[in-house]
């Protein structure tokens, strides 16, 4: 993703946050979903946002690699440095950040009332349960299809419904507020982003690695001392 693509995501994304912290009770209060049954298409959307959803689809990214690509018919090491998987590590750390981020920022979901309610760090300090922002389902559903987008373009109109639906349903069913889905798109966007860069610059110390060790004058330099 290009840096400035990226920065102009992250400011309409900060401003989107900020806006939706104005309408978030006018939403609560508009919907009253709260506790109430879940249709089918709901539950597709809030499974993009579970991490097991996203190890079966790198799994399968994995096993329809091409055959003649490089490392792809040969050992196990070569398997495990693949940006196939990127589509887990980019969820689960982005679910994770989402997780750690609801400890610190300790705002309870909705509860029906115009004014949010932060939990007292005196009252368990070390858990999130009941907390809100961020969404970490649409935290691991941005930052799954952040990199689907990145790795196969022709899924990115898939990849972004899905997340924008996962964050969508989060808030119709009454669990989240508007802006702990924006909150959490944030997270998944900039993980997604940064898992891509951290691989192309590892792969990259690999490759230069390799081309040293294996570079006929590095070999005869080596039997010579």
């Amino acid at each position: 993703m290009p840096r400035k693509l990226l920065i102009q995501i992250l400011f309409i994304g900060a401003i989107t946050l900020s806006l939706a912290h104005l309408f978030d009770f006018q939403i609560e209060s508009f919907l009253k979903l709260e506790n109430r049954k879940e249709p089918d298409l709901i539950k597709l959307f809030r499974v993009w946002g579970f991490l097991g959803t996203w190890v079966l689809i790198a799994i399968t990214a994995r096993l329809l690699a091409e055959p003649d690509r490089p490392g792809a018919m040969m050992g196990w090491t070569q398997h495990l440095y693949r940006k196939e998987w990127l589509l887990v590590t980019s969820p689960l750390i982005s679910g994770a950040a989402a997780e750690i981020g609801k400890l610190f920022i300790r705002r309870l979901r909705p509860h029906g009332e115009f004014y949010y309610i932060y939990r007292s760090w005196i009252i368990d300090p070390f858990s999130n349960s009941g907390m809100g922002l961020p969404s970490s389902h649409t935290a691991v559903a941005f930052g799954g299809s952040t990199i689907l987008l990145l790795l196969f373009p022709k899924l990115s109109t898939p990849a972004i419904v899905m997340a924008v639906g996962c964050m969508t349903t989060r808030v119709l069913s009454g669990a989240h507020y508007m802006s702990d889905g924006i909150g959490g798109a944030l997270i998944g966007i900039i993980s997604g982003h940064l898992s891509i860069k951290a691989y192309d610059y590892f792969k990259r110390k690999s490759q230069s690695i390799g081309v040293i060790r294996f570079n006929p004058a590095f070999l005869l330099n080596r039997e010579n001392n």
